[in-house]
């Protein structure tokens, strides 16, 4: 995602108009950064990117765990899932 000039807001303008910025980045699904003092502080995005972002983190964690061998077979697993259902 490339941010572009009107997706900068300082803090203010976000304060102000929020309902307006979060209409904005559903509509366009680019995300808004959010800055304070001049410097990006936090960034708004659309719950679809949101979710996104959550699974490719899940997706990077499972990639590290199996490169440090931390693995379960299929078996473990399905017993696991039974355990707490």
């Amino acid at each position: 995602m490339t941010l572009q000039n009107d997706d900068i807001h300082p803090i203010s303008d976000f304060r102000h108009n929020v309902a307006e910025l979060i209409a904005k980045t559903k509509q366009t699904r680019r995300p808004i950064l959010i800055t304070q003092n001049g410097k990006g502080t936090a960034v708004l995005v659309d719950i679809a990117n949101y979710e996104k972002l959550e699974l490719l983190a899940d997706i990077a964690k499972g990639l590290k765990n199996m490169k440090e061998g931390k693995v379960i077979s299929n078996e473990e697993a399905k017993r696991r899932i039974k355990k707490n259902l």
